[in-house]
């Protein structure tokens, strides 16, 4: 008898589309929560790595409800961004963070 479960070609589903049964479901419709997007106009700039990494960045920031100093903020390690980045590197992520613009320099106070 055949193992139908190991078939390689693609099979007719009830919809009519055709789909691979050896891909995983992920493959098929990626969870909306591992799905990292960016700016084309960033990218053109950064590059897309960098892109992905300021897009996820910003979007932290602008729902974090610390506030200091007036401006939001928000913490993350480097490791914790090479796990939410598994692509990158963590050296990687270090040096594009690293090679932003910091903010303006604080007035001192005579």
């Amino acid at each position: 008898m055949a193992k139908h479960g190991n078939r390689k070609h693609p099979v007719k589903a009830s919809t009519g589309n055709a789909e691979n049964i050896d891909a995983p479901e992920s493959a098929v419709a990626p969870n909306p929560a591992k799905v990292h997007s960016f700016s084309r106009t960033i990218a053109k700039e950064h590059g897309e790595k960098a892109a992905v990494l300021l897009q996820y960045l910003a979007h932290h920031v602008s729902k974090s409800k610390h506030v200091h100093g007036g401006k939001k903020w928000f913490y993350k390690t480097l490791d914790d961004l090479a796990v939410v980045f598994p692509y990158l590197k963590r050296s990687t992520i270090h040096a594009m963070v690293a090679e932003q613009p910091s903010s303006p320099p604080r007035r001192s106070r005579r």
